[in-house]
């Protein structure tokens, strides 16, 4: 199926691809002013890239922008603890290279990983904040790939209000484990709060199970359609970032959805990301 393209004037955007949005913010020093346009951005573009200059150890530095904008303790997810727990150190951090020395397909890995939200097997919103930290960029690839879902959902409410719906149907998108150990957790792709806030889970990757949605809920495969035909840059709602060593990118996991390109290592020092996930948005105040 071919997914569906605009073309008429649009009546959401997406600031998601600004110029703006992909400069860095040096965090060496973590001012008042500095910490308010972390935020700023995180809440305007939906992510922050922010990079240093002195030389801290990378665990160290997401830790200190963690508890400065107040996103609370780094977090595990039950199903990661129990089945990748190795991976994970003390301060629940870990970090993703090349090494392919287990069965995870994206922390240690060189493919390319299709859009998705962290925390497969968690509800819907449980994790709004991710931070992936680059220690050492790839000699070539390794691309971040980011997706403005929620607005890209705003832009289907506002042209077939009843694709909309489908999203939101509680069986609309089943994921399942890579392993093949039948875990899986069915829920809505999207989700509206008591407040008005719409949140994520919209996922593309090799756990997204939209077949499964598609035998179920009526006008989810024009809605899947529609969705995807954003995706492509050049659209608006998506963009494409390199981040070089020593930057790092705070993003809305509850509203964008992220991939990465593959990508080609130089064996003497090879891709190494550091991540953390988080319960809680930046904010000035805990």
């Amino acid at each position: 199926m071919k997914p569906f393209v605009l073309v008429e004037e649009r009546s959401v955007n997406s600031k998601i691809d600004d110029r703006d949005a992909s400069t860095a913010v040096n965090v060496d020093k973590l001012t008042e002013e500095v910490k308010l346009e972390l935020i700023r951005r995180f809440n305007e573009y939906g992510f922050v890239i922010f990079e240093i200059e002195d030389e801290r150890q990378p665990d160290e530095l997401i830790l200190d922008v963690a508890e400065k904008l107040h996103l609370g303790g780094t977090y595990v997810t039950t199903y990661n603890r129990e089945k990748f727990g190795t991976m994970f150190r003390a301060n629940s951090l870990n970090t993703i290279t090349s090494s392919k020395q287990s069965n995870h397909v994206v922390f240690d890995n060189s493919n390319a990983q299709g859009l998705h939200s962290d925390a497969t097997f968690e509800p819907i919103g449980a994790v709004p904040a991710t931070i992936l930290y680059c220690v050492q960029e790839a000699e070539e690839g390794g691309d971040t790939i980011l997706f403005d879902s929620v607005n890209a959902f705003h832009l289907l409410k506002s042209f077939n209000p009843l694709w909309a719906e489908a999203m939101l149907h509680p069986e609309s998108l089943r994921r399942r484990s890579i392993l093949g150990d039948g875990v899986e957790v069915v829920e809505p792709a999207f989700k509206v709060l008591e407040n008005g806030e719409v949140i994520s889970r919209f996922t593309l990757d090799t756990s997204a199970d939209w077949e499964y949605g598609f035998e179920r809920v009526p006008h989810l495969r024009e809605a899947f359609g529609f969705m995807c035909g954003l995706i492509p840059r050049g659209s608006g709602f998506s963009t494409i970032l390199k981040l070089k060593s020593n930057q790092g990118i705070l993003f809305a996991n509850d509203k964008i959805a992220h991939g990465r390109t593959a990508f080609v290592d130089n064996d003497a020092s090879p891709r190494k990301m550091v991540r953390g996930l988080y319960n809680d948005r930046p904010s000035v105040t805990a």
